[in-house]
């Protein structure tokens, strides 16, 4: 048991709580192997020295990779267990996230004292420009008279469909007018393709315009920053709900504040991080 915090030079600067709740079990044993070793023949040999330097190691190690010891402690696999990933623009668990969270049920289950804050986050790049293209397939989409579900994610647009095509060149139109609009675009791809061997057809032609007519759409639109903090909220309410089906107590749950991260173009990271219920 701790005692009140006490100033004192020789004192362990470490979260002890957050070390004991990872060690102790449902009925508040802890059960721990210390491997200790000294000569007997030494002269300075201390066995309180040995068993305290022991302990401090291994203190040491359970708070600066909690996660990963309590992977180690309970037998179960530990590699990123400390953080869930998403899909860029998207914020539904993969199966191997969701079997990951069942495991930090599991493992909470066992160490009651433990508590979970979920860090909810968004990557500025890669989910802004999943967002815009999502947002380009709606348009184009319901430009094409296509009906969606409610929450069905629209496909890639397929811009070897002349369906796609028109709608693309009516939205090009639409938003690049003062620029020429298509008939400008159009005019400067076919001039590029002069001096190509062989030369494209009309549809490699058609095609290629709509590509670039979808990339110049999808880049002029706009994420704000309220639509990147929403994904992230939706992700840690997706985290918290597998979480609590998994039977974790909602009292030793939390929720940090949305926050971006830093993020390449792989899947964006959901940090959880772990605590001590207070005693």
């Amino acid at each position: 048991k701790l005692g009140e915090r006490v100033d004192s030079p020789d004192a362990m600067k470490l979260p002890l709580d957050l070390a004991i709740a990872l060690l102790e079990d449902s009925d508040g044993v802890i059960d721990l192997d210390l491997p200790i070793s000294g000569s007997l023949d030494d002269p300075q040999f201390s066995y309180g020295k040995i068993v305290w330097k022991a302990i401090v190691n291994v203190l040491t190690k359970l708070v600066t990779a909690p996660f990963r010891a309590l992977g180690k402690l309970l037998g179960i696999s530990s590699e990123k267990l400390e953080a869930v990933e998403f899909d860029a623009g998207s914020s539904a668990l993969a199966p191997p996230e969701l079997e990951k969270l069942k495991q930090v049920g599991a493992a909470l289950a066992k160490r009651p004292a433990l508590t979970l804050t979920i860090e909810p986050a968004w990557a500025p790049a890669p989910d802004a420009r999943a967002l815009r293209e999502a947002r380009m397939r709606r348009e184009v989409a319901a430009r094409m008279g296509l009906k969606l579900e409610a929450g069905e994610a629209p496909g890639p647009v397929d811009t070897a469909n002349p369906r796609a095509q028109k709608a693309l060149e009516k939205l090009y139109n639409e938003r690049f007018d003062a620029a020429g609009g298509v008939r400008a675009l159009k005019a400067e791809l076919e001039k590029a393709a002069e001096s190509e061997k062989p030369a494209p057809d009309k549809a490699a032609l058609a095609g290629r315009l709509a590509a670039e007519l979808l990339a110049r759409l999808t880049a002029q639109l706009s994420v704000p920053e309220a639509e990147l903090s929403a994904l992230a909220a939706a992700r840690g309410a997706v985290i918290r709900e597998a979480l609590l089906a998994s039977g974790v107590d909602p009292a030793r749950l939390s929720m940090a504040a949305t926050a971006a991260s830093e993020a390449g173009d792989g899947p964006v990271a959901n940090k959880l991080s772990l605590g001590a219920t207070k005693k």
